[in-house]
C-alpha cells in the first residue's frame, strides 16, 4: 500500500480545519466528506499490515484519528516525525 493516500488525506484534513482563511465545508457535502474519511479509517484497520513503515502507520493512525473527532492527535500524528513525537513523550515522562 502507499502511504500517499493515508498521508494526502490527512494533510488536507489538518489544512481543512487548522488552516488559517480556510472555507468551511458546503453543508451539502459535510456528511459524505466526514463519512469517507470514516471508510479510509475502516479500510486501514481491514488491511493493517505489520509490513507497514513506521510512517505509513503514522499516516494511518492520524486518519483514525481524525474519523474519530480528535484533531490535535491527529495533526501532531501527520506533522511531526517519529523521532520528534518520541522525543516530546520521553521529556513528559
Amino acid at each position: 500500500m502507499n502511504k500517499n493516500v493515508f498521508g494526502l488525506v490527512a494533510i488536507i484534513e489538518d489544512c481543512r480545519i487548522n488552516g488559517k482563511n480556510n472555507p468551511p465545508l458546503p453543508a451539502w457535502l459535510e456528511m459524505d466528506y466526514l463519512n469517507a474519511i470514516y471508510q479510509l479509517a475502516e479500510f486501514g484497520a481491514k488491511n493493517f499490515s505489520r509490513d507497514w513503515n513506521s510512517e505509513l502507520s503514522q499516516f494511518y493512525l492520524a486518519i483514525a484519528a481524525f474519523a474519530l473527532g480528535l484533531p490535535k492527535t491527529a495533526q501532531v500524528l501527520s506533522n511531526l516525525p517519529e523521532d520528534e513525537i518520541e522525543e516530546a513523550f520521553s521529556s513528559y515522562l
